[in-house]
């Protein structure tokens, strides 16, 4: 039996009507572009929109790393900031905002700024988020490091700034946003691991897994 094999654009059909019985047509799809995650620092580019490269593929674009360090420095101030502002306002207000209303102005905040900042350095704003990133080669393992430093000099630099701004009122800061557990050291420590285990693995699992990136709403 004759094999004849073809490579789209496939035949039309009134060429595919002309083979004989005793031969059957291959037909090869074209390789579709590749949805593998690219290492957190690169941006798609098109030079010339009339002209896309071939195969779909965009031009990988480097981002120097001194402008993911200053994104997850900025998105760490913005969300620390944010999250103190947020339980400050609460605690002078008598709760008015309640711990939903505590609760919804951090989760805003967060997808504001993962969303903004995501296409500069990943949009991690967590050090434990840049060590399973780093773990799992989507982020270089030299910029680990200005990374985590960069983390947690926008936090200490966020409660700084919402001390020097809400302090001298009426508001006990430690109180309002201290997170003292109630419950002994070691079930402390049990719910905060839990915790921390289901973030992380929400966060790679949508990160490093093409199918669900290409699923997601963002």
């Amino acid at each position: 039996m004759d094999v004849s094999m073809s490579i789209p654009p496939p035949p039309p059909a009134s060429s595919m009507e002309n083979l004989s019985d005793d031969k059957v047509a291959i037909v090869i799809p074209q390789r579709s572009p590749s949805n593998k995650i690219l290492p957190l620092g690169f941006q798609f580019q098109h030079n010339d929109p009339s002209h896309p490269p071939p195969g779909g593929f965009a031009e990988r674009v480097a981002l120097p790393l001194i402008k993911k360090v200053a994104a997850e420095l900025l998105g760490t101030f913005l969300l620390v900031f944010t999250v103190l502002s947020a339980l400050i306002t609460d605690q002078a207000h008598g709760g008015a905002l309640g711990l939903l209303g505590v609760a919804a102005a951090a989760g805003l905040a967060m997808a504001v700024l993962v969303s903004s900042l995501a296409p500069v350095s990943g949009g991690h704003i967590n050090p434990a988020v840049s060590v399973a990133m780093a773990a799992f080669g989507h982020l270089p393992r030299p910029h680990l490091a200005p990374y985590v430093a960069a983390q947690l000099l926008g936090s200490t630099a966020a409660s700084f700034a919402a001390k020097a701004l809400y302090g001298g009122g009426a508001v006990d800061l430690g109180a309002a946003v201290a997170t003292v557990p109630a419950v002994g050291a070691a079930e402390a420590f049990l719910v905060e691991f839990a915790a921390t285990f289901v973030f992380l693995f929400v966060v790679t699992a949508l990160a490093t897994d093409p199918k669900a990136v290409s699923s997601a709403p963002l």
